[in-house]
């Protein structure tokens, strides 16, 4: 979107939480582009995205992504601050949800091609 097309300065992406689910956040800021033609552009890439890459991944490719997901979701913390982090996170919003990352990784031996 950025790169290819050359709609925007800043073009971002990553994931929020909301509430138990995972979204993708996608960011396109254009002075010259109208926000109508960014939103047209953004739902084009998320089709092409999907017959692209996301319809051809094979079982082999889906378990490798999420083996790699996995072992980088149960690294143990590196600081006591990243888990103080997390779980003051899991306080503030009243989820108290303290074993989210078991809970995400057992999720994450579930996930199918389907699920994608």
């Amino acid at each position: 979107l950025r790169t290819k097309q050359q709609l925007g300065y800043i073009v971002a992406s990553g994931v929020k939480a909301v509430e138990e689910t995972r979204c993708l956040s996608l960011i396109v800021q254009s002075s010259v582009v109208p926000a109508k033609n960014l939103t047209e552009a953004i739902f084009k890439f998320f089709d092409s995205f999907r017959s692209i890459r996301l319809e051809k991944i094979t079982k082999l490719e889906l378990s490798l992504i999420v083996k790699g997901l996995l072992d980088r979701k149960l690294q143990p913390d590196k600081q006591l601050s990243v888990q103080a982090t997390r779980n003051w996170s899991e306080i503030t919003n009243g989820r108290f949800r303290f074993d989210r990352v078991q809970r995400e990784a057992s999720a994450l031996l579930d996930i199918t091609k389907e699920d994608i």
